[in-house]
């Protein structure tokens, strides 16, 4: 089954509200007629676009906390943010980069913006639009990004073959004395990595690469050590992972898309793969896999490539379900849970992140913030109903009783709350 896009432009109205848990979302690199696209994989249908930001290079598309998507041009030093529930841009707010984003990714708290410009690493506290990290440790443009599911960490490769594992506590710290170094340092592959995946899980995830030397790498995020080697026939563009990460699924420069058993590995480490066994390969793209995604339940496979297509396959039985064509090169496709307010018009979104800053500052430009707070009052004050504002300490405290204690902690909070909300809206929303 095969769906020309553009003819389903016109649907949007008819569509007000999506029930499938998981939608695609899709780019190409025309840009013309949308910057992303989000339809439904299950039956086809389009469900909505985000215009206005133009083309969108590979790895650079990213939701905020359900909330926002944010994109990266592919020809201007720009980003672009959408509520998740409006087709037209936030307004009013420009992001603008130190040069063209090469690839990009948010914090899944969404409280950092990681993007790769040529070769150095930028880091944004995003509810601010300061940036805290700019650091260069990769010799050749950066590829890919991704963050490890808690937010602790992220994975940066490129194009020198290098990927380099950073602690985000480390990248964030104000303290400029101290040089920031990657965790890891994987330096196995001999020609450009082209993709990452990084696992699930805290102690056992394992992170997946692909690069154009013909190989599939996995190492262990514990230990930081090589724990398998895949070699193809084919340079290799994409993969993906399984949620149970039973399975991985391998794009190549040809069009082919390997899926590979991750249960039952053989025992040793560098496997050599069979390309001519046709019981593991999907069939369909004429043109390089450029992005690879698996459904929660495991079931369909999303592909993009360099044919314009977007292909939707049937894992179990490696059938083509349908093709959907897009006006020019696939960057990006991948699945992800249908954002609650996605198709609720009423609902607003406050995009409270300031213009984002394109150097970064010293620490003595960062501004300390001092909260005056109320002081326990004593017994004698407690009597005549007055109070003091000083400097809290905690044994001020001591002699009050206990419900005392809890009725005063409640009304520091409610006035540190207070204070915090006035100095954000006064010295960041209004810059």
């Amino acid at each position: 089954e095969e769906i020309n896009l553009v003819c389903c432009l016109g649907g949007v109205a008819g569509l007000a509200m999506n029930k499938s848990v998981e939608i695609a979302i899709t780019c190409d690199l025309s840009g013309a007629m949308f910057t992303c696209c989000v339809w439904d994989a299950k039956t086809g249908n389009h469900l909505t676009v985000y215009r206005g930001g133009g083309a969108v290079n590979p790895r650079c598309v990213s939701l905020v906390e359900s909330k926002f998507l944010i994109t990266a041009d592919a020809q201007k030093p720009l980003l672009h943010i959408w509520p998740i529930n409006s087709q037209e841009q936030v307004k009013n707010k420009r992001f603008v980069t130190p040069g063209c984003v090469a690839a990009l990714a948010v914090s899944p708290d969404g409280c950092f913006v990681v993007a790769a410009v040529a070769e150095v690493v930028y880091v944004w506290h995003f509810p601010t639009g300061k940036m805290v990290t700019s650091v260069g440790r990769h010799f050749q443009p950066i590829n890919v990004i991704k963050f490890h599911h808690d937010g602790s960490h992220f994975v940066t490769a490129g194009q020198d073959g290098m990927i380099l594992v950073w602690t985000l506590a480390r990248c964030v710290d104000l303290d400029r004395s101290v040089t920031i170094e990657p965790l890891y340092k994987f330096t196995h592959h001999s020609l450009p990595v082209q993709d990452v995946h990084v696992g699930i899980g805290a102690a056992g995830t394992l992170i997946y690469s692909v690069s154009t030397d013909r190989t599939c790498k996995v190492y262990d995020f514990s230990t930081g050590t090589l724990v398998m080697d895949l070699v193809f026939q084919e340079c290799l563009t994409a993969i993906t992972v399984d949620k149970a990460e039973t399975r991985a699924c391998i794009g190549t420069a040809e069009g082919s898309i390997y899926e590979v058993k991750l249960m039952a590995p053989p025992r040793s480490r560098a496997i050599h793969m069979d390309s001519n066994d046709v019981r593991s390969v999907f069939m369909g793209h004429t043109g390089s896999v450029t992005c690879l995604s698996i459904s929660l339940d495991g079931v369909t496979l999303l592909s993009g490539g360099e044919d314009t297509n977007v292909c939707v396959w049937h894992i179990p039985t490696k059938q083509l379900i349908r093709i959907i064509s897009h006006k020019a090169a696939v960057t990006n496709a991948f699945f992800t849970l249908t954002p609650y307010t996605m198709f609720d018009e009423e609902v607003e979104h406050q995009l409270a992140t300031g213009t984002f800053q394109r150097m970064m500052e010293t620490v003595e430009k960062f501004e300390e913030l001092t909260i005056d707070v109320e002081a326990p009052p004593d017994d004698a004050l407690v009597a005549q109903n007055t109070a003091s504002t000083s400097q809290y300490t905690v044994s001020d405290a001591n002699n009050m009783g206990d419900a005392q204690k809890h009725e005063y902690y409640i009304r520091q909070l409610r006035k540190i709350n207070t204070d915090l909300y006035k100095y954000i809206v006064d010295n960041q929303l209004g810059k």
